[in-house]
């Protein structure tokens, strides 16, 4: 289902004239997967950091 929006997302913004598209998702999940399934590579990662209260 994840995979069907996309590529419908993607052809809508190639009909609204896009040529470029951008995706974030967590590393290795199915959302990760399915980008890569629908032709995107990974570009980088980014880091995220969290402190408990002391």
């Amino acid at each position: 289902m994840q995979l069907a929006l996309l590529h419908a997302r993607l052809k809508a913004a190639r009909g609204a004239g896009c040529t470029l598209a951008s995706v974030t998702a967590r590393p290795a999940n199915a959302s990760a997967r399915n980008t890569e399934r629908a032709g995107f590579s990974l570009a980088y990662t980014k880091a995220t950091f969290s402190k408990r209260p002391a």
